[in-house]
């Protein structure tokens, strides 16, 4: 009998075997084998390694950050540090001389009141001859301390200081009695602490100069 004409055996498959991949008409097995795993499993797989890849982005994030700024950044930083200190130095100098300033016009208004009100109560010595004159009380009001002005402004014989400004004070004496005083105030550090130098005397005028110490013959403050 040839090989053709004997009877065909019918082939039978377990599950297993279809599991592994054997295909019915042939009973070869297949090229695809089946992964044994579910859809969930392999979603689940591919989630956990994107997971594990956005870690590793993170740890070298984090490591550059640990290396600090490079130094391009650095310089960036300092630029715009200086850009802005050279903005705002100059203003605030020029707002600090104003004050200065301000504060000069207004020690030389309380000199010019003392020394009207001291005149008035000792006009036997006439104007004050000294600061301290002007300046607290010691022991009891007088000649010698009337008690007129604070202890700053007080403090120096015919010479004070306050907010950037030195005072001097001169006088000049007629018939025992000082007719006549003159003080000056001149800032301590030109165009640092003050630009604008001030000039007071019995008249209660105050005068300026711009370039040099004032006098009786500068422009009167407006």
């Amino acid at each position: 009998m040839r090989p053709d004409q004997l009877p065909l055996r019918p082939t039978t498959f377990s599950a297993t075997k279809l599991a592994a991949g054997y295909t019915v008409a042939t009973g070869r097995k297949s090229r695809r084998r089946f992964s044994g795993r579910t859809g969930l499993e392999e979603f689940e797989g591919v989630a956990d390694t994107e997971t594990q890849r956005q870690g590793l982005r993170g740890q070298k994030s984090m490591q550059r950050r640990r290396q600090g700024f490079s130094l391009i950044e650095l310089l960036v930083v300092v630029s715009i540090i200086l850009i802005i200190a050279a903005i705002a130095i100059p203003n605030l100098l020029r707002s600090r001389i104003a004050a200065n300033e301000a504060s000069a016009v207004g020690s030389l208004r309380t000199y010019n009141t003392a020394q009207i009100t001291f005149i008035s109560t000792y006009p036997t010595v006439g104007f004050a001859s000294s600061f301290s004159d002007l300046g607290p009380c010691s022991s009891s009001c007088g000649p010698s301390g009337a008690g007129l002005i604070d202890n700053i402004l007080g403090s120096g014989t015919t010479g004070s200081s306050k907010a950037g400004y030195s005072f001097v004070l001169s006088t000049s004496a007629s018939g025992g009695s000082n007719v006549i005083y003159q003080i000056n105030a001149n800032p301590i550090v030109t165009n640092s602490t003050g630009n604008r130098y001030f000039f007071t005397d019995n008249s209660g005028v105050i005068r300026y100069n711009i370039s040099t110490t004032a006098g009786s013959s500068d422009t009167p403050l407006q």
